[in-house]
């Protein structure tokens, strides 16, 4: 669902997302996140209704807080990274002590600012696409979010994964779900080309009921 409500957020439609069971704090965080960006969120007990931006997210007052969600920490950075002002991404003592060190490498490239490789961390953007490489032999993490945020690229980029892959499973899930939302996916091998693409809401947007309280600590 954290997939979901990052995507809704960019759409130009309002997305109501249904469900079972009861959000997990990662879903809460990443909804508190967007929030912050001007995102209307209506909260109903089976289902959320998503109102994005009619002129688009608009940067934070202060720090976004992601709990100790380390995947809406990478995801809110690289959100952070679309933007030419200076975002601070912060959270709990746990997910400070965590490393993103991969993400924070990545962007540099890509010509942002960073101000550390782990949290809390101030980042200016905005990207710009170029050829890079990845490893993903710790996290796949850093993966999707660059492809969930992708819609706001200005040009193509080929994001070459190196080392071996970890939580192949989730990567591979993100990737089908930014398709069901107007991803045109293109992987050759470790290879996956990234560039600007319109996010469009899906008729029906259910989360699967064993996925609903599903703790996605990795993503």
């Amino acid at each position: 669902m954290i997939r979901e409500l990052m995507l809704a957020s960019k759409s130009s439609e309002v997305t109501e997302i249904n469900f079972q069971g009861t959000p997990g704090e990662d879903i809460i965080s990443m909804a508190n996140c967007l929030e912050k960006m001007g995102v209307k969120i209506e909260k109903i007990t089976t289902k959320w209704i998503v109102y994005p931006p009619k002129k688009g997210l608009i940067s934070p007052k202060g720090a976004i807080y992601c709990g100790n969600s380390g995947t809406v920490a990478r995801i809110m950075t690289v959100l952070a990274a679309t933007f030419d002002s200076e975002i601070t991404i912060d959270g709990d003592n746990s997910l400070r002590k965590r490393s993103n060190s991969t993400l924070s490498s990545c962007l540099k490239q890509l010509g942002c600012e960073i101000s550390s490789d782990g949290f809390p961390c101030t980042v200016k953007g905005p990207i710009n696409p170029k050829d890079i490489e990845i490893d993903a032999s710790e996290s796949s993490q850093p993966i999707s979010a660059l492809i969930l945020c992708s819609s706001d690229f200005k040009s193509a980029m080929n994001l070459t994964i190196i080392g071996q892959k970890v939580s192949r499973g989730y990567l591979q899930l993100t990737c089908k779900i930014a398709e069901k939302w107007g991803l045109k996916r293109n992987i050759v091998d470790n290879k996956i080309e990234l560039s600007g693409w319109e996010i469009i809401t899906p008729k029906t947007v259910k989360i699967p009921s064993e996925m609903s309280l599903y703790p996605m600590a990795i993503l």
